[in-house]
């Protein structure tokens, strides 16, 4: 399947797989997450899922929220993850909120995959990379699911060589917070809701 993406998960559970559990969403808590990252205004309303949220259209977006943590997903948000200065700010008040906050973009056309992955507001992860420029930035140490992911295919590639193992890393850090990879979870079961917003917030400006 071919992808064009982004979405952010962010929680304070302790536990791993805690969107596997299937929480209850919140409309009014999403629609109140919405207005505080100023991503409106919303011009209309409608029930959602994950699975929809990967298959947006520009000036949507998917929220997701639960006791413990939330998902956000839009196609509008391409560029967030590399830490573009608008996106800046909307990470800032996530991890402010939230203990853990993982962000990544996908495009399969160019095997573009950006990701970021912050704990306790310190950017412990991140990686932007496609096939034009290979890894454009590659900071901080592998995860243990990217160390995994590597070592099922033998451990031998070196960090330069990483850029073209981009979606294969960002689905297997997602198993951290969906219980399995992203391409393999039952999207369709994590309910969420779906808003469409009066103006774009894309692009995010360096």
């Amino acid at each position: 399947m071919g992808w064009k993406l982004a979405i952010v998960f962010v929680t304070s559970c302790p536990d791993k797989g805690y969107f596997a559990t299937f929480p209850r969403h919140d409309c009014n808590k999403a629609t109140q997450l919405v207005q505080e990252l100023d991503l409106g205004p919303v011009t209309g309303f409608s029930f959602s899922s994950l699975e929809a949220g990967s298959v947006l259209k520009p000036r949507q977006l998917a929220v997701g929220a639960y006791e413990d943590g939330a998902f956000i997903s839009g196609e509008d948000l391409i560029g967030f993850a590399e830490g573009y200065k608008d996106g800046y700010k909307i990470l800032r008040h996530l991890w402010d909120r939230y203990s853990t906050v993982f962000c990544f973009e996908l495009g399969s056309a160019n095997d573009y995959a950006a990701y970021q992955f912050i704990e306790s507001g310190r950017v412990v992860r991140k990686f932007v990379a496609d096939s034009e420029c290979g890894a454009v930035c590659d900071e901080g140490e592998l995860l243990p699911e990217e160390r995994a992911y590597l070592d099922k295919r033998g451990g031998r590639e070196s960090r330069p060589e990483l850029s073209s193992l981009g979606e294969g890393l960002t689905f297997s850090i997602s198993a951290r917070f969906l219980g399995a990879e992203f391409d393999s979870f039952p999207l369709e079961s994590l309910k969420g809701s779906l808003f469409r917003v009066g103006r774009p917030f894309w692009p995010f400006k360096k």
